[in-house]
């Protein structure tokens, strides 16, 4: 189940970063997974 959050754009910018980590550090498809039920607008 997916669900759309309204966040703030400092939030959003903090769920980009901790994506980037866990992107380079882990793997895509770890970061993939860890945030796929989290659909934003920029």
């Amino acid at each position: 189940m997916a669900f759309k959050i309204i966040i703030s754009d400092e939030a959003k910018t903090d769920l980009e970063h901790s994506y980037l980590y866990y992107q380079t550090k882990v793997n895509k498809k770890v970061a993939d997974n860890f945030f796929k039920d989290f659909k934003y607008y920029f």
